[in-house]
């Protein structure tokens, strides 16, 4: 420890601002400071003070409080979101510190429990709540897909996900049984953008099996605004129930009940097990309509 006297001078100028400059002992170098802070503007301040330090000097400079203003103020950095995310993942790549291992389809994945809970509500409640799996470092997942579990934790640890409609009905499962609500919503949504005539049928199927309403409406709105260009086959895709669903439903068909009729007709004959339901659904809507003169 050792003590030194190092001289500080503070300059004003007709601005009112100031330049402070500090003298260090020994080579004769300065280090300058400057800032825009009112200092009394009638002439300039010379002032030494004793600084205590050990092994290196130390300097604080103080500003008197009537001269200045001071605000607190609050940082927000976006960035260690990012950060944060990129350290964890590679812990997992480099795999340090990892406290779990999960099983799918004879295929192990390594993780971190307070990772997956942080992102899942079924991890979480399975790591937090007095559950068998909270004390064990070996965890089977049933009806899980490899496939679709690997593509899910890559999107945990790095928010990527990469879907196609080859692996979109693996991963839409995945998401619903761990309640991973991103993972859904993203699946919905790349649905959405590659609903056309081919897949039209499977998309409601999709819809009404992970129970995506939002998606399913769209899907049916999609399909009666182009029923008359569906063709044999994918009407044979159709339950009994999605086409009675269609029919009974407030979605506007482009084209007319005849034309309609024909085509449900020729489906009852191909459809296996088909009832009366359908026809009477059908039937109801056109006692109903301008056009129940012709029948």
């Amino acid at each position: 420890m050792f003590f030194c006297e190092i001289k500080m001078i503070i300059s004003t100028d007709d601005d009112n601002n100031f330049s402070l400059t500090i003298m260090l002992p020994g080579d004769g170098a300065s280090t300058k400071y400057e800032t825009n802070v009112n200092v009394c503007p009638d002439k300039d301040h010379v002032s030494t003070m004793m600084v205590k330090g050990s092994g290196a000097s130390r300097v604080r400079v103080n500003t008197s409080e009537e001269n200045r203003d001071v605000q607190p103020e609050d940082f927000d950095l976006v960035s260690h979101q990012s950060l944060l995310m990129e350290g964890m993942n590679q812990l997992r790549i480099k795999e340090h510190l990892l406290d779990v291992k999960l099983m799918a389809e004879g295929r192990y994945f390594k993780a971190h429990r307070v990772v997956l809970s942080a992102c899942s509500d079924y991890f979480r409640a399975m790591f937090t709540d007095p559950m068998r799996e909270r004390s064990q470092d070996e965890i089977q997942l049933s009806g899980i897909d490899a496939e679709g579990l690997e593509l899910v934790l890559e999107y945990i640890y790095t928010s990527k996900l990469s879907l196609d409609l080859s692996n979109i009905q693996t991963v839409l499962s995945t998401a619903t049984h761990l309640q991973i609500l991103q993972v859904i919503g993203a699946c919905s949504a790349y649905l959405r953008k590659q609903l056309d005539m081919i897949n039209c049928v499977d998309v409601i199927t999709l819809a009404e099996t992970y129970a995506l309403p939002r998606l399913r409406r769209f899907a049916y709105n999609y399909i009666s605004e182009n029923f008359m260009n569906l063709t044999r086959q994918q009407m044979n895709l159709l339950t009994l129930e999605q086409v009675d669903h269609l029919l009974g439903g407030d979605y506007p068909v482009n084209a007319s009940e005849l034309s309609i009729l024909k085509i449900i007709l020729e489906w009852l004959e191909s459809a296996q097990g088909a009832s009366g339901k359908v026809c009477y659904s059908f039937g109801f809507q056109i006692l109903h309509s301008n056009l129940k003169e012709q029948f």
